[in-house]
């Protein structure tokens, strides 16, 4: 069981899913105790969450648990699933769900001896989810924990710590903070590059198009001038946690974006309702007179980047490896296939 487990193991952290699937399902064959199937089960929900396959991996996750029920000495796994519960709870945009789960293993990882590399994870999945929800502050200072963590226990050069340094990179991204986000971001890319090589999926991630909030133009006049300078394309975003903007206020972020010379303009916002995701699809389609890219977050996110990539979006943004990078963001590899099969829609 053990070696079967360990190559399961690997071929995950390899993304090649579907063998470390089947190896994962070898190694079941047989293994009757409580623990020891909960192990085995608990990495399969990895595996099946990595795949998108979200109702698969919940029940796993919670056959696990079941198992454990009054077991003792089995704290780990017990976190492991509620950040994987919490997590699937995530990518649904079931928030405050997701928020009970991954506060549970927090609480009780903090008091588990020897699980700091799990304290660490489970800081890193918290982060993610205050980045959602608009609580930046909290997510970096969570980031900046985990990433503490990891460099004393894994070392400052481990590819595993770099994940702490790509999601500093991005939520400072969106706080404006242009310059620490670029610093985050490059040692990220230099230690797995390194690491795991340049074409790696999660090196790949770390590299990105210039990206620079509309918000923030006032405070990066001079970083725009010289990029105008050198004839550099930059992307003007504008990102809302929280609601969709109202039709006026995008109008003026893209009319700013224009002016300043932006290659293209992207808005992501939180879509509450199918008339929200009919707006953004609305935006989408008007001439502005810049490549526009439209993506909604939250439960009807997942439809409206395949809906908004119908009606024209200029860049379509899916997650390489394991971790969506916003709420309602596809596999890269499952949005090519998809938007490969729609009709493009220009009104």
């Amino acid at each position: 069981m053990t070696d079967l487990h360990d190559r399961a193991i690997e071929l995950l952290n390899a993304y090649r899913l579907k063998e470390a699937d089947a190896t994962c399902r070898r190694a079941l064959r047989g293994v009757t105790e409580p623990v020891a199937r909960a192990l085995l089960l608990c990495t399969l929900a990895h595996i099946r969450e990595a795949d998108s396959k979200q109702i698969s991996a919940a029940r796993l996750y919670k056959d696990v648990l079941r198992l454990l029920h009054r077991k003792h000495g089995v704290g780990i796994l017990r976190v492991k699933s509620w950040r994987g519960l919490g997590r699937l709870r995530r990518v649904q945009g079931d928030y405050k769900g997701a928020a009970v789960f991954l506060r549970r293993a927090l609480q009780l990882v903090e008091t588990l001896p020897d699980a700091r590399i799990e304290l660490a994870d489970t800081l890193g999945d918290l982060g993610v989810l205050y980045r959602y929800t608009g609580r930046l502050e909290t997510s970096v200072a969570l980031y900046q924990r985990a990433l503490q963590i990891s460099i004393e226990d894994r070392g400052p050069r481990h590819p595993d710590s770099a994940i702490f340094y790509h999601m500093l990179a991005g939520v400072n991204h969106v706080r404006g903070h242009l310059e620490e986000a670029e610093a985050y971001g490059r040692e990220a890319v230099a230690i797995r590059g390194a690491a795991l090589g340049p074409d790696h999926p999660d090196t790949v991630a770390d590299a990105a198009c210039l990206d620079i909030e509309v918000a923030s133009f006032s405070e990066m006049e001079d970083l725009l001038e010289n990029l105008a300078s050198r004839g550099i394309p930059w992307i003007a975003s504008f990102h809302d946690f929280g609601k969709l903007p109202e039709p006026e206020a995008l109008l003026d972020s893209v009319d700013r974006a224009r002016a300043a010379g932006a290659a293209a303009f992207k808005v992501a916002a939180l879509l509450q309702s199918p008339d929200d995701l009919a707006r953004l699809a609305e935006f989408q389609l008007a001439d502005h007179g810049l490549p526009v890219a439209t993506m909604g977050m939250g439960p009807l996110g997942a439809v409206s980047r395949l809906l908004c990539a119908q009606c024209g979006s200029a860049l379509n943004y899916g997650y390489l490896g394991t971790t969506a990078t916003a709420p309602g963001q596809w596999d890269a590899a499952a949005l090519q296939a998809a938007i490969s099969r729609v009709v493009p829609f220009r009104g």
